[in-house]
């Protein structure tokens, strides 16, 4: 797995502008998703109002997942609330078919990483505590990890990118529901609060009945 993780110092993560300006430059030149991710996060606010919404709630393996997304070019953002499950190992053990950057903006959730060219569970390399704030990057195909939130609901930021041809080893075959109008503005509410996009309560109403 290659990836980058920039953790938060709790003295400066009130202001997410300042704190992740000089990461931000760091990182950019070095890590092509966490630069499109830091392009996503500048100008969230507006790609909210001005891109079509679409939401779904993913509960055929735990964490079950509320999440929102939009198209972004060729690239997708996803809004997730993602719950906690019982143990973490009761959590889905998955890779991705393609290329990611996640920042997770509230809570704070258990990452176990591995690695595995097949369809079979890898060991476990490391394990991680990841607080607000964290940012993270998934680049390999035959990179797997799973999240566990701790104590309660982690909200998370996330932007993919190249797909891979990698088969997923679990595929759902069925529908899942849309969120609700509650919902929707429950999960914008916790990224109108972290980077300051000062949505009031009629915008937050009016996105998430727009959102199909």
């Amino acid at each position: 797995i290659h990836s980058f993780l920039t953790l938060p110092f709790p003295s400066i993560r009130s202001n997410f502008a300042q704190s992740a300006s000089n990461t931000r430059r760091t990182e950019s030149n070095h890590t092509p998703m966490l630069h499109l991710l830091h392009v996503v996060e500048s100008s969230l606010g507006s790609l909210l109002q001005s891109e079509p919404l679409h939401t779904i709630y993913i509960d055929y393996h735990p964490p079950f997942v509320s999440r929102i997304w939009f198209q972004y070019g060729a690239n997708r953002v996803y809004l997730h609330k993602i719950e906690p499950c019982g143990a973490s190992s009761d959590a889905l053990y998955h890779p991705h078919p393609w290329q990611s950057a996640i920042r997770i903006i509230a809570g704070r959730y258990e990452m176990g990483v591995g690695h595995s060219a097949t369809d079979a569970i890898p060991v476990t390399d490391c394990k991680l505590i990841l607080p607000a704030g964290t940012s993270y990057e998934m680049l390999e195909e035959d990179a797997w990890h799973y999240v566990n939130p701790i104590d309660s609901p982690v909200f998370s930021l996330m932007v993919t990118g190249q797909l891979s041809p990698r088969k997923m080893p679990v595929e759902p075959k069925r529908t899942f529901r849309k969120l609700d109008a509650a919902e929707i503005v429950g999960i914008l509410a916790q990224f109108d609060q972290y980077y300051g996009l000062r949505l009031g309560e009629a915008e937050l109403i009016g996105l998430a009945q727009q959102a199909r």
